[in-house]
């Protein structure tokens, strides 16, 4: 659109000192016969007319040039997007790994932790120290989790993987709180920090 306004004002103009040729004396738009005359109109019309289309070609090297830095900027600004989204990605496979984790439930039965946490296998008794090793492993991961979520929410909340996370980790910091008793005593406020990072509140 840019290139097009800048190519309209040069015909314009271009245009302009043409007919100022015919208008200069007596104003009426008979081309001269002389040869003179139009070897006259040569050197007018390339004095005026040159530097005219010098300065459009400047004009349009700008633009092209600002258009490459645009372009150039934006492939960053994904990088960096797509850099902290694989971040994430890594902090949630971590924590996949963390809910494979066997925990001991009786009766040499072991089920994982993510079907205990899940509600998909609802154990009437467990290994209670494997148990609290696992939810102080899974707490460390999801502090982690909710703390990146805090720091990359201007810069990825558009995409949907985002929102996933986000999901996820809500999700992780409820079912923690309702096993606090099996934590440490310094689990409570680091859910309160998680819960802030996902609630975007500040906590400087």
């Amino acid at each position: 659109m840019e290139i097009a306004i800048v190519a309209a004002i040069g015909v314009i103009i271009l245009l302009g000192v043409f007919l100022s040729y015919f208008f200069i004396g007596n104003f009426t738009l008979n081309a001269a016969t002389e040869n003179l005359d139009w070897s006259a109109f040569g050197s007018y019309f390339g004095g005026t007319a040159g530097p005219l289309l010098t300065f459009i070609s400047i004009l349009l090297l700008v633009y092209t040039i600002r258009q490459q830095r645009s372009h150039l900027e934006s492939m960053h600004e994904e990088n960096i997007k797509q850099d902290m989204l694989r971040y994430l990605n890594k902090i949630d496979d971590e924590i996949t790994h963390v809910l494979t984790r066997e925990i001991h439930i009786g009766n040499l039965a072991f089920a994982q932790l993510g079907d205990i946490l899940s509600g998909i296998v609802t154990p009437a008794q467990f290994q209670e120290s494997s148990f609290k090793a696992a939810l102080e492993k899974l707490m460390q991961q999801t502090a982690n989790y909710c703390e990146a979520i805090a720091l990359y929410r201007e810069n990825v909340n558009g995409h949907f993987i985002f929102r996933a996370h986000q999901q996820r980790a809500a999700e992780l910091v409820s079912y923690l709180e309702s096993n606090k008793k099996y934590l440490n005593q310094m689990a409570g406020p680091a859910l309160t920090f998680c819960k802030m990072h996902l609630e975007g509140v500040e906590t400087a």
